[in-house]
C-alpha cells in the first residue's frame, strides 16, 4: 500500500471513531468508495463520505478533513476554539494542488481537526437522538403481503425517466429485471431468499409532485441532519388519499399502515447528492413530530431512497432491499455509531452488503437475517463420527446451529456462501460460521455491532484478520485454506464470556461448491499432573518432577520465589513439552522456590495444580561472590577499587576492562505474515490479528492483545539490547485502563524485568526506549486489560549490539592477597569496569558484581566545564568552546563505551552522532544526554 493510501486510511480510522452518534432510527451507510463531486463554479472533486444519515463527513483521497462551506464549496476543516469549523482554503484535487496549498496543508494539525469533529458532532445531537428505542416490528414475514410505494418529485427536481412508474413497478415486482444492468428484481430477491415463504406485491403509485424544492426537505440543519424528510412522506399519502385505500395495508391488523416507501427524484446524499438532497433511510412520522391518518389507518412507519446514483447512473434494487429489511424487523450490522467494529460488510444485506455490483446485485440473505425472518431453521447438529455436509445456501435454505451452553440468544451458526446468483459480488466462499449473542436492548437501540469487544452478529474471520482487504480469508477454508476451528483456536467457538462449547469443526474442505467437515465433542477430563520430589539440589539448581496425564501434549510450569512480600518471576507459563522433569539453573542459593504445574491437552489446559516448593542448598564457596565496591580516589588516569573480605578466601583476581561495541543486529517485524511468521525465537500468546484500516502501523494487519497478561517476546540474543521500538493503539482502551507492560530479559537470574508501564489511549503512538538502566538480552510486551478493551501492537523494531570485554593492561586476572588496589596508567575521560573473585587455593567463587568507573577529562580548569556550551540538532552535537584552551571531550553509549574521543579548540566543534540511540558527551566534569 502506498503512502499516500495509509494516511488517509489512518485519518479515515481517526474520523470515523469521531462519529458516536446514539440513533434509534436507520440509515443506509454511505458509499464505500470514491464520489467524484460537481461544485457550483462546474469544477469536480473526488471525496469519500462517511458515516450514515445521522452523521456523516467527507475525506480527501489522501486523508484530509472536509467541508462544504456555505457557498456549496469545498474547503479543508481546521480546529477552532476545540471544534472543527471551515477553513479559508478552498480543496483541490491531489494532483491539482499548488505550493501554497501544499505548504497550508503541511502545517495543518489533522489529528487536532479530528478532535474538533468530535466536538462538533457530539454538540450537533439532534433530537432525533434522544427518541425512545424502536419497537419491534410486527410486520408480517410469511405469505403473500401488498406493500405500498409511492414515487415522488420535487417542485424543482423531476423525475429523469421517461416512465419512472412503469420502471420501478418493474423494477421491483418483474421476474428477471436486468435493466441497467439488473440481476433480478426486489420481489425476486425477496422470494429467492425466503425459500419461497415471502411473496410481496409492490404496489407503486404516483408521480406526486411535492409543493416545495428539494432543499426544503433534504436541507441539512445545524446539526447535519435531513430538514423534514417526513413532510415528504404526509404530502404523497394526501396527496393519493382518493387514489389509495390505505387500509389495505395493514397486514397486522393494528391499526397502522405496515410501510410506505418513498422513492424520489434525483440523487440521494449517501452516493454522491447535494447536502440538500435527502440521504435514504427509515423512520416513524411519530418520531419526526408528524401525524397523519387516512382511510381510518394511522401512517406511521416509512423508508425512502433515491432515483439516482452519483455517477448518473439509475439506483438499484440494493438500497430498497436494505430499507424494506428494515421493514421487516432487521437490525443494521454496520457500526452504526461508527466504532471501530469490523462488521460483516459486503457479506450482509443489512451492513454494506447492499452496495455489491452498484446496487444491483444484493448478497444472499445470510443464516442469520433468515432465521430472524423465520425463513429458516438451523439444525442442532450433534458430535458424530460421519462426515458432515453442508450445500450451498441459495439451494438449500440449509444452516447449522451450534448453541452455546442453555442460552437460547447465543449460538454459532454454520452456512455455505458461493459466488453464484445473489452471491456473485462476495468477497470470498466457503462456509461462513456467525456467532449471535441477542440482547432485547442491543437491537431496539439497533447499535448490534458498534462495540468492537463484543459484536452481537458476528462472523468469526477464518485467516483471524480484521480486515477489508482480507474478506475472502473469511469463510473456512477460504484463502488462507484455514481447515479448523475450536474453543482453543484463533477465531474460537467460545461465548463471549469465555464458556467453552467442547467442540471442533475439522477437516473443513469445499468441493463444487460443497462444503464437508467433521463434528467433533473435545470434552476431556483436565487433569493437572502431580509433583514428585526434586531432585540433584544444588545451591544454584535443581530438578523437577512430575508424573504424566493420559491424552496430555505437553505441560506448562510457572516458577517464582518471594523477596518480601513480592514475588519474582522465574519461569512464566512455560511449556516445557511432553516431558516429566525439567532441570532449573542459575538459582540462588539457600532460597525457597514455589512452583506449579498445568496440562497442556489437544483442546485446553488443566487447571493449575497445588503449589509446590523446594528449597536450594546452602551455598559452598565456588558459589559465592565478593561484594565490589564503588571506586575511590578517582583521578584522571587512576581509580583506587576495594571489596568486601570474602571468608576462606586466600586470594583475590582483579579483572579491569573497557567495553567495546561492536555490529548492530537490527531484528523487525510487521505481522505481514501474521503470527505463523514471527522472527525466529520470537513467541506471543495471542492467536489474534486485527486487521482495521487505522489500527496497524504501515502495513495490516497489527498484532492484537486482549486478553489480561498476553504477550509479546522478542529472541534471547547474547548481545544486550541498544533499542527497542513499536508502534501501539487502544481499542476502547481508555475507557478500561488499558496498560502495556514494557519488560526485559535478565539472563543472569532468568527473569523478565518491568521497565516502564504505558498507559494506552485510543490513539496510535509510538514507543521507543534507547536509555537502558541494564543489559536486557530479550525484550517484551505484556498487556493489562482487567475491565475490557484490548490493544494492537504493530512495526516492532529491536536492535542488539555486540560488546567485548578488552582487558587493560596489568590488570587481567591480577593476583592480589589484600582487598584494595590502585588501578593506575589509564587513559583520562574513558570508562573501565572492575570486578573480582576469591581463590581459597583450591576453587574459585563467582565473580563479584561490576562496577563502573568514569575517569575525569585531566584538562586544569575546566572542572565545571565553564565557557563551553553544547547544543544539538538532527543527531549532530555542536560544542562551541569560547576559552583559548583545549578541552577533550568523549561520546560514551548508555552501556559505559566510548565510541568517540575529541578535542574541541576555541570555536565551534561539530560532533556527528555514529547511529540512533541516546549517548552522554563527557566534558571535563559534565555530562550532556544527546539523542540521534
Amino acid at each position: 500500500m502506498d503512502k499516500l493510501c495509509r494516511e488517509f486510511f489512518k485519518a479515515f480510522a481517526l474520523a470515523a471513531c469521531m462519529l458516536a452518534v446514539p440513533c434509534a432510527s436507520f440509515a443506509i451507510p454511505a458509499k464505500p468508495t470514491v464520489i467524484e463531486y460537481r461544485q457550483p463554479d462546474g469544477s469536480v472533486i473526488p471525496l469519500y463520505i462517511r458515516g450514515d444519515e445521522r452523521a456523516h463527513f467527507f475525506v480527501s483521497t489522501d486523508g484530509y478533513p472536509i467541508l462544504r462551506g456555505e457557498d456549496g464549496l469545498f474547503y479543508y476543516a481546521v480546529e477552532k476554539n476545540g471544534k472543527a469549523v471551515v477553513s479559508d482554503m478552498r480543496a483541490s484535487r491531489v494532483e491539482e494542488r499548488n505550493e501554497m496549498e501544499r505548504n497550508w496543508l503541511s502545517a495543518l494539525n489533522v489529528e487536532n481537526v479530528w478532535q474538533g469533529m468530535k466536538m462538533r458532532d457530539m454538540q450537533l445531537k439532534k433530537q432525533r437522538s434522544e427518541t425512545p428505542p424502536m419497537r419491534a416490528t410486527s410486520f408480517p414475514t410469511i405469505g403473500v403481503h401488498k406493500s405500498l410505494v409511492i414515487l415522488v418529485e420535487y417542485s424543482d427536481v423531476s423525475f429523469s425517466l421517461d416512465n419512472p412508474q412503469d420502471y420501478f413497478y418493474r423494477m421491483l415486482n418483474e421476474e428477471g429485471f436486468s435493466d441497467n444492468g439488473g440481476t433480478g428484481s426486489a420481489r425476486d430477491f425477496y422470494i429467492q431468499n425466503s425459500d419461497s415463504l415471502y411473496l410481496p406485491d409492490f404496489d407503486v403509485f404516483g408521480p406526486v409532485t411535492l409543493s416545495h424544492p428539494m432543499s426544503y426537505y433534504g436541507a441539512n440543519d445545524w446539526y447535519g441532519n435531513d430538514m423534514r424528510p417526513e413532510q415528504m412522506v404526509v404530502e404523497a399519502c394526501q396527496a393519493l388519499d382518493d387514489e389509495i385505500d390505505f387500509s389495505e395495508y395493514d397486514s397486522d391488523g393494528d391499526g397502522k399502515v405496515d410501510n410506505v416507501y418513498i422513492f424520489y427524484a434525483g440523487y440521494g446524499e449517501a452516493s454522491g447528492g447535494s447536502d440538500d438532497s435527502v440521504w435514504p433511510h427509515s423512520w416513524d412520522l411519530s418520531s419526526a413530530g408528524a401525524s397523519i391518518t387516512l382511510d381510518g389507518k394511522r401512517i406511521e412507519h416509512y423508508a425512502c431512497s433515491n432515483e439516482v446514483e452519483g455517477n448518473g447512473s439509475y439506483d438499484g434494487i440494493g438500497t430498497f432491499c436494505h430499507e424494506y429489511g428494515h421493514v421487516l424487523g432487521l437490525p443494521d450490522l454496520y457500526a452504526t455509531s461508527y466504532t471501530w467494529a469490523f462488521t460483516p460488510g459486503a457479506y450482509s444485506l443489512m451492513d454494506y452488503g447492499s452496495y455489491n455490483n452498484n446496487s444491483r446485485t444484493p448478497p444472499a440473505l445470510s443464516a442469520y437475517e433468515r432465521y430472524e425472518l423465520n425463513w429458516l431453521e438451523p439444525i442442532a447438529i450433534e458430535p458424530t463420527d460421519t462426515i458432515v455436509q453442508l450445500p450451498h445456501i441459495m439451494d438449500s435454505n440449509m444452516a447449522y446451529i451450534i448453541r452455546v451452553g442453555r442460552s437460547s440468544n447465543e449460538y454459532f451458526l454454520l452456512e455455505n456462501r458461493q459466488q453464484t446468483g445473489w452471491d456473485e459480488y462476495i468477497p470470498g466462499h466457503g462456509m461462513l460460521v456467525w456467532h449471535v449473542d441477542y440482547n432485547t436492548s442491543v437491537w431496539n437501540m439497533n447499535t448490534v455491532n458498534n462495540d468492537p469487544d463484543h459484536q452481537y452478529v458476528d462472523i468469526e474471520e477464518a485467516d483471524n484478520i480484521q480486515s477489508d482487504m482480507t474478506q475472502d480469508g473469511d469463510p473456512f477454508p477460504g484463502a488462507d485454506n484455514v481447515t479448523m476451528i475450536d474453543d482453543d483456536t484463533s477465531p474460537s467457538l467460545k461465548s463471549w464470556n469465555g464458556n467453552r462449547t467442547e467442540r471442533r469443526i475439522s477437516e473443513i474442505t469445499e468441493t463444487d461448491g460443497l462444503i464437508t467437515f467433521r463434528f467433533e465433542n473435545t470434552g476431556v477430563e483436565y487433569v493437572a499432573p502431580v509433583a514428585g520430589e526434586p531432585t540433584d539440589v544444588t545451591p544454584v539448581s535443581a530438578i523437577l518432577h512430575w508424573t504424566k496425564v493420559d491424552m496430555a501434549t505437553g505441560y506448562i510450569l510457572n516458577v517464582h520465589r518471594m523477596e518480601g512480600e513480592t514475588p519474582v518471576t522465574i519461569l512464566l507459563n512455560r511449556n516445557v513439552g511432553d516431558v516429566d522433569s525439567y532441570e532449573l539453573t542459575d538459582l540462588f542459593p539457600a532460597t525457597t522456590y514455589y512452583y506449579t504445574l498445568r496440562s497442556v491437552f489437544s483442546a485446553g489446559n488443566s487447571p493449575v495444580s497445588v503449589e509446590y516448593s523446594f528449597t536450594t542448598a546452602e551455598p559452598t564457596f565456588e558459589y559465592l561472590s565478593p561484594v565490589a565496591h564503588d571506586a575511590a580516589d578517582l583521578t584522571s588516569n587512576s581509580f583506587t577499587a576495594s571489596w568486601d573480605a570474602m571468608e576462606g578466601a586466600v586470594s583475590y583476581e582483579l579483572n579491569v576492562y573497557t567495553k567495546q561495541l561492536g555490529d548492530v543486529e537490527s531484528v523487525s517485524y510487521d505481522f505481514t505474515d501474521k503470527i505463523t511468521g514471527l522472527p525466529a525465537g520470537w513467541s506471543t500468546s495471542s492467536r489474534s490479528c486485527y486487521g482495521v484500516t487505522g489500527y496497524y502501523g504501515e502495513s495490516f494487519p497489527s498484532l492484537r492483545l486482549n486478553e489480561d497478561g498476553q504477550y509479546l517476546r522478542t529472541a534471547k540474543r547474547e548481545n544486550p539490547v541498544t533499542r527497542f521500538a513499536f508502534w501501539y493503539r487502544g481499542i476502547s482502551a481508555e475507557a478500561s485502563d488499558v496498560t502495556l507492560r514494557i519488560v526485559g530479559y535478565n539472563p543472569e537470574r532468568d527473569t523478565w524485568t518491568l521497565i516502564t508501564t504505558l498507559s494506552v489511549s485510543d490513539n496510535a503512538d509510538v514507543y521507543e526506549i534507547t536509555d537502558f538502566s541494564r543489559d536486557y538480552y530479550a525484550m517484551g510486551i505484556e498487556v493489562g486489560c482487567y475491565n475490557g478493551g484490548s490493544v494492537v501492537v504493530d512495526d516492532v523494531e529491536i536492535e542488539y549490539a555486540e560488546v567485548t570485554r578488552v582487558p587493560v593492561d596489568g590488570y587481567d586476572g591480577l593476583q592480589l592477597a589484600e582487598c584494595s588496589k590502585v588501578v593506575e596508567g589509564l587513559v583520562a575521560n574513558n570508562k573501565y569496569y572492575y570486578r573480582v573473585r576469591a581463590y581459597d587455593g583450591g576453587m574459585f567463587s563467582m565473580y563479584s558484581n561490576e562496577v563502573p568507573v568514569l575517569l575525569s577529562s585531566g584538562v586544569c580548569g575546566l572542572p565545571e566545564v565553564l565557557g563551553v556550551s553544547v547544543r544539538q540538532h538532527a543527531g549532530v552535537v555542536y560544542v562551541t568552546n569560547d576559552t583559548s584552551a583545549p578541552v577533550k571531550a568523549a561520546l560514551y553509549t548508555v552501556q559505559g563505551m566510548c565510541v568517540g574521543s575529541y578535542t574541541v579548540d576555541m570555536g565551534t566543534t561539530r560532533i556527528e552522532l555514529p547511529a540512533r540511540g541516546v549517548y552522554v558527551l563527557h566534558i571535563g566534569g559534565t555530562g550532556y544526554k544527546v539523542v540521534k
